[in-house]
């Protein structure tokens, strides 16, 4: 019993002589803690339990901006924002109590801006607080400069119209991907995992170049154009591009890249590199040759090989002369050139070019003008052998008419000649029918010889002026009857109706007939009268009309009509225009009315063509 309480009191003894020496280390180190208190860059408070100020370092001074005396006059509370202590409330008695707090607050300068602090708070002494708030301000502005940052990122990446990602330099883990991934994949990347799994599209094809490409580069950046297989399996071009982030020390920590779609542009680039080898195998081949001039006439811009051949020249001989020297007469280019500039464009005009040879060149020509390239664009076709057959089918159709207006002027001579023998044959005859039927055959032949000599007057070999060829045979047949205007009258009413041989010789006959007849037969006694001719044309048709005033027909004209030679040359010449005749007699005159075709060859150019009258009307005395 003894001996245990002798080493209690050894033991308390020893515990006494530790507090001591603590006591004494405590007193003999107080400055150099007061020092290092006072001196630390972080704000120190002690506080008392209602959490009023009972000391505050100069780091504390400085970042509040109040004087050490100010600080001592105001609680824990006065520096807190309201609405943190509403979201935290500060605890003050579960900190007496031995509790430990750390969280970060604001606390209000005396200029009534915040702090934005780290608050440690925890019991140092019964009844006393000691609080260490470090100053975050800066760290704060990084958070919120970084989360602006990637919100900035994020809206950048949602409204690029391209492909965008953003990957971890060392991990390849996958930081960003916009949402034009996901419409071309047709699922939305894994953030985090390996970034290749956006590359899982680039078409097989492509796939070896892409990581040959990320290969070569120390940072795994590239630009590079591949495809990529969207989810409906179809190939779509895209431009690939990526880059590196670099750190404020210079390091690459992460890679970001860009995918623009190109496949529009490529499939029009594509198309135009196909339309262009096209055009340029039409140009190349084409039968035709092709040039493209500067408008100055200096040397071409290209010619194909078709132009070559016909200049009979190379492709650098004819590339390294001026325009102009193929061209016979420059003016004719110039011309050219200024009719471009009104026009635009010239169709088949002929041109008289050159050969490297100096052989006349006779080309059918057509050019464009592109006044905003300063050029223009053309084609030629050789046609020097076709003129030159044209000139001399020209030569030879100058000889054909001179031979057949030499046929029309023989054919007319010979005509007169056998009107000749036959006026002589009956002035050397007594019988007075014979005469009239020679005097009749005469007219006959005359009217023939007339359209012949007709024709031989006329610059058109193969077709007569109808109105002028039936006044010349009136005329000659008013002669040969003896009869003088004065006794009968003679009214023509016809238009520039051109007919053809064939057809104007059975008109000619026709009228003979018709007129030789009336002039015979109308007017007996010396009685005076009056002969209308009308000429009328309608829907391709023919109209001749005869009508005189005289006495008419006989009543057994009908009877006597079958034996004479007149009338059945009539109803054969009628047959023969393919027509139609009608014949009226009144005791008022006599009309004839011939209806038949135009006939090829024949026209009514510049005649306007007089209202139709029906035959009828023919049938009237004229006048």
């Amino acid at each position: 019993m003894g001996t245990s309480t002798e080493e209690e009191l050894r033991a308390e003894l020893a515990r006494l002589r530790g507090r001591l020496d603590d006591a004494e280390a405590a007193h003999r180190d107080a400055p150099l803690f007061k020092a290092l208190v006072e001196h630390a860059s972080d704000a120190i408070f002690v506080a008392d339990a209602d959490g009023r100020y009972l000391y505050a370092n100069e780091s504390a001074t400085a970042l509040l901006g109040y004087e050490r005396a100010e600080l001592l006059r105001l609680s824990i509370r006065d520096l807190l924002a309201a609405d943190d202590l509403q979201l935290a409330p500060l605890r003050l008695d579960e900190l007496l109590e031995g509790s430990t707090l750390r969280s970060e607050r604001r606390m209000r300068r005396k200029d009534g801006t915040w702090a934005f602090v780290e608050l440690s708070a925890r019991k140092v002494q019964e009844g006393r607080l000691v609080a260490i708030v470090r100053d975050i301000g800066d760290r704060v502005a990084a958070q919120r400069a970084l989360r602006e940052s990637e919100q900035l990122l994020h809206e950048l990446g949602t409204n690029l119209p391209s492909l965008f990602w953003v990957r971890d330099r060392r991990s390849g883990a996958l930081f960003y991907a916009n949402p034009r991934w996901a419409r071309l994949l047709g699922h939305a990347p894994v953030l985090g995992e390996s970034y290749r799994q956006l590359f899982a599209a680039v078409h097989p094809a492509d796939a070896a170049r892409v990581s040959a490409a990320i290969a070569r580069s120390p940072d795994e950046t590239y630009d590079e154009v591949v495809r990529l297989v969207d989810e409906g399996a179809q190939p779509r071009w895209f431009h690939l591009r990526t880059f590196a982030i670099r750190d404020c020390e210079g390091q690459v920590y992460r890679v970001a890249g860009l995918g623009e779609d190109i496949t529009e542009h490529t499939l029009a680039v594509e198309a135009l590199r196909a339309s262009e080898a096209k055009y340029r195998n039409l140009f190349e081949n084409a039968q035709v040759g092709i040039f493209r001039s500067r408008l100055d006439g200096t040397t071409p811009l290209d010619v194909n090989a078709r132009f070559c051949e016909l200049v009979g020249a190379t492709r650098a001989e004819v590339m390294s002369r001026p325009g102009t020297s193929w061209w016979a007469d420059p003016t004719q280019r110039a011309a050219m050139v200024a009719e471009l500039h009104k026009t635009g464009r010239l169709d088949e005009f002929e041109a008289a070019m050159v050969t490297a040879q100096g052989a006349p060149l006779h080309v059918l020509a057509s050019a464009t003008l592109y006044p905003e390239q300063g050029y223009f664009e053309g084609t030629i076709v050789d046609v020097t052998e076709k003129k030159r057959a044209d000139e001399k089918m020209r030569a030879s159709l100058r000889e054909k008419e001179v031979l057949l207006r030499e046929i029309h002027h023989r054919v007319k001579n010979n005509l007169q000649i056998v009107t000749s023998l036959l006026h002589l044959q009956s002035n050397r005859t007594g019988d007075e029918r014979v005469r009239e039927l020679l005097r009749e055959s005469t007219n006959r032949v005359a009217s023939i010889a007339l359209v012949h000599q007709r024709l031989y007057e006329s610059a058109d070999l193969s077709r007569i002026p109808f109105a002028t060829y039936l006044r010349d045979l009136a005329s000659s047949l008013w002669k040969a009857y003896g009869v003088g205007e004065a006794s009968v009258g003679l009214r023509i009413a016809a238009g520039e109706v051109v007919l053809s041989v064939d057809t104007a010789v059975p008109c000619g006959l026709l009228l003979n007939e018709i007129l030789s007849n009336a002039l015979k037969h109308a007017w007996p006694d010396g009685r005076k009268g009056t002969i209308e001719v009308r000429l009328e044309v309608a829907d391709g048709r023919c109209r001749l009309g005869v009508a005189d005033d005289g006495v008419g027909l006989p009543a057994d004209f009908a009877q006597r009509a079958g034996a004479s030679l007149g009338s059945k040359l009539i109803e054969r010449l009628v047959a023969q225009l393919h027509g139609t005749l009608q014949r009226e007699s009144a005791a008022t005159g006599t009309s004839y009315a011939v209806t038949f075709p135009l006939g090829d060859g024949a026209s009514t150019a510049g005649w306007p063509s007089p209202p139709s009258t029906p035959a009828a009307a023919w049938g009237k005395k004229a006048g």
